[in-house]
């Protein structure tokens, strides 16, 4: 079991060092905590645990986001997950409310590390350092409030009393100017990848910087400066995309997945706590079916795991990429990812000899269970403690996404060429698969987009949004490109696939009337009123208690629709 740097002292980062004759009992005291370099280190320690907690990434935002996806939906009792796949979720939404505060929870920690060690005279290697991860970890979650939410309040000092508590909702390109100033700073002041030793894993480094800084900068429609620093990471961060798509998701060699991934959010088996409380991750618990066998720590016997199956691929979803450049129908080959990304096939859980596979009837015959839905297989722990205390970590952004974030970019600076030869590393990446070479998916070029021009970006923007979604699935990303990525005639691709999956619409009235195992259910999602674009499901709403706690915001602040 990996050691990670945030496993103790999760509130060191808000909380002070307390002494026996202590008498103040009614407010925080951090002035006598920041007194020595391992304080420092302890508190950015607290910083990255806030990101692995119940409100944040831990137990709330991954449903939000997946679910309100197109490719993933929510199938479960769970209310809030549902509420997003059927668009109605509310500024009383508990995980809105949640992922709002576990958010802020986060910025206010880094702003404490901020304050305090800015002036302090550690040894000024390791000070540069801990203020460079600060700034990262603050300039980060101001992009996931930015995205999700709009224009927020922005609070770049700590909330120690009500002198600071009320803050008026900034504009978006304001939040933006923050973002971009903490992570050049955070570029500035962190070391790259090779300097870091084995033990440090999980710590954000240059490359990580550089990382999401394309990726804002893509954000922004800033295609120059997003093309410069994404090969800035391919030429200088020390990654490499791994020979084996799949090794990114063996929970056994992590220090493999560190060669390609920039930044990701470290989960770890924990002994200490179980369940929600805990620092490891659920993401196997919620996507792997009821009647998986061995893979994840859900042990109701010694001997197996169930997954609760909340959040499933979307039947439509799964069917674009076993068609077209995804499938050789003549070798009846699919793309490697989409072998390894999707979970068709599996063990029963009851009987060890039954597979329980993706079909279109409910009948069981010979031991075979067909199932309506494909889950993501990303992420599998058999050896977790329990069903939400699991090793895997989230990626949060990795050099394959780099070099996508290039191929967008180049492409909107009308270099479809250059665009392509970035595009097509993942396909030759993917026609390796673990060691013996597949046909597919084949290069593209300008001559393989039927009907394209070289001016013609949309569609080459659409291959490249089609190849993140492969690439990309069950890493929350998705819901972000949907509405962050437009067309030639100004439409997000939200609204965009929103007219494809009009296309199956027999298919989800199917798979809405029948349920897995012929039990009643329906495919959450899917509500007539869903299929009509909605521009207030390109925001999620700002949690309520906001509205109550802050006396500079009004109700006009609130975002459209909610």
């Amino acid at each position: 079991m990996k050691t990670k740097i945030f496993i103790f002292l999760f509130a060191l980062a808000t909380f002070s060092a307390c002494t026996l004759d202590e008498v103040v009992l009614d407010r925080f005291v951090v002035d006598n905590f920041y007194k020595t370099e391992n304080d420092a280190k302890s508190a950015i320690a607290g910083v990255y645990s806030d990101l692995v907690r119940y409100g944040y990434y831990k137990s709330c935002y991954i449903p939000m986001l997946e679910a309100s996806s197109d490719a993933l939906f929510c199938y479960d009792g769970a209310e809030s997950p549902i509420e997003f796949g059927q668009k109605r979720q509310t500024a009383n939404t508990i995980y809105v409310k949640n992922v709002w505060a576990g958010m802020y929870q986060t910025i206010m920690d880094a702003n404490l590390v901020i304050k305090y060690v800015q002036n302090s005279d550690f040894n000024q290697v390791s000070k540069n350092r801990i203020l460079g991860e600060a700034y990262f970890l603050r300039g980060w979650t101001y992009f996931n409030l930015v995205r999700t939410f709009g224009g927020v309040p922005v609070k770049l000092e700590p909330t120690i009393d009500a002198g600071n508590f009320h803050s008026p909702k900034s504009s978006v390109d304001s939040v933006y100017s923050v973002i971009f100033s903490d992570l050049l700073k955070a570029n500035q002041l962190m070391p790259y990848k090779s300097l870091q030793s084995a033990n440090e894993a999980g710590r954000a480094n240059k490359g990580s910087a550089q990382a999401m800084l394309s990726l804002v900068y893509l954000t922004r429609g800033k295609w120059q400066e997003a093309s410069n620093w994404a090969d800035s990471v391919i030429t200088k961060g020390g990654y490499t995309l791994l020979d084996n798509y799949a090794d990114l998701w063996d929970v056994s060699k992590e220090a493999t997945q560190a060669n390609e991934v920039c930044f990701a959010l470290q989960f770890a088996r924990d002994p200490l706590q179980s369940s929600a409380n805990s620092i490891g991750s659920e993401m196997a618990n919620l996507y792997i079916p009821v009647n998986g066998y061995n893979y994840t720590g859900s042990r109701t016997t010694t001997t197996y795991g169930n997954g609760t199956g909340r959040i499933k691929v979307e039947p439509f979803f799964y069917k674009m990429y076993n068609t077209g450049d995804y499938y050789n129908v003549t070798k009846k080959e699919l793309d490697y990812r989409t072998e390894k990304s999707f979970l068709t096939k599996w063990n029963s859980a009851s009987i060890v000899a039954n597979k329980l596979v993706i079909g279109t009837t409910t009948m069981s015959t010979t031991g075979y269970y067909n199932f309506r839905y494909a889950h993501i297989a990303k992420y599998i722990d058999g050896s977790g403690l329990d069903s939400r205390n699991h090793e895997n970590n989230l990626n949060i952004i990795r050099l394959a996404e780099v070099y996508l974030i290039k191929a967008e970019a180049l492409n909107e600076l009308n270099k479809p060429a250059e665009a392509l030869a970035a595009f097509n590393l993942l396909r030759e990446r993917a026609r390796k698969a673990s060691g013996t070479p597949r046909a597919t998916p084949v290069d593209l070029s300008l001559l393989t987009l039927p009907g394209t021009e070289p001016t013609d970006k949309d569609k080459i923007r659409e291959a490249i949004f089609h190849e993140r979604g492969l690439e990309l699935v069950g890493e929350c990303s998705r819901w972000f490109d949907l509405v962050r990525m437009k067309r030639s005639n100004g439409k997000t691709y939200y609204e965009y696939m929103l007219d494809v999956t009009n296309g199956y619409a027999s298919e989800h009235a199917l798979f809405a009337s029948v349920n897995e195992l012929a039990s009643p259910g329906n495919c959450n999602d899917y509500v007539a009123s869903n299929m009509i674009f909605n521009k207030r499901n390109l925001l999620f709403p700002i949690s309520s208690e906001e509205f109550i706690y802050n006396k500079s915001l009004s109700a006009t602040d609130q975002n459209p629709g909610y």
